[in-house]
């Protein structure tokens, strides 16, 4: 099954997996879906699961299923079976994804001001290089005028 299973690759998105499924369990109690019994079982379940290392033993074809699996497994086919009920596997695979992208979006983002910050302490030590002026001419506008810091930093930031 090694040769057909993607759990390694998706082992990144485990985590938002169990997170998305938790939110969709909740969902499904508060539309009196399923019980607070099965609720309570399977949230125990996942939330066991978050410090969890999965890995291709398993035999399961790819992360979504693995997870449900051992929440069966956990929780009982009788409530661990509910889990996904009005959740289709594009919805569970395109929420991981976005919650993965927007945790990655983040981290770029942190990098991003940490380098402006260096910038801004490195302009604020050398007055020399803070007063430098340069000439930016674009398609719209010829010779803006600014700083080799400021223009550094307003590039970064257009970019966030």
């Amino acid at each position: 099954m090694d040769y057909v299973s993607s759990i390694n690759d998706d082992s990144q998105i485990a985590l938002y997996d169990i997170i998305g499924s938790q939110a969709h369990t909740l969902m499904l109690y508060e539309n009196q879906i399923i019980s607070k019994n099965d609720v309570k079982k399977i949230l125990i379940a996942l939330e066991s699961l978050k410090n969890e290392k999965f890995d291709n033993s398993s035999g399961a074809e790819d992360i979504h299923e693995l997870i449900e699996s051992l929440v069966i497994k956990k929780a009982g086919i009788t409530s661990g079976g509910k889990m996904h009920t009005a959740r289709s596997r594009n919805d569970q695979v395109a929420l991981d994804i976005r919650m993965k992208i927007r945790d990655d979006i983040n981290i770029i983002c942190n990098c991003l001001l940490d380098t402006i910050e260096a910038l801004v302490s490195l302009a604020k030590k050398s007055s020399k290089n803070c007063n430098a002026t340069l000439y930016s001419f674009t398609t719209s506008s010829s010779r803006l005028v600014f700083s080799l810091f400021t223009g550094s930093c307003r590039c970064i930031v257009q970019r966030l």
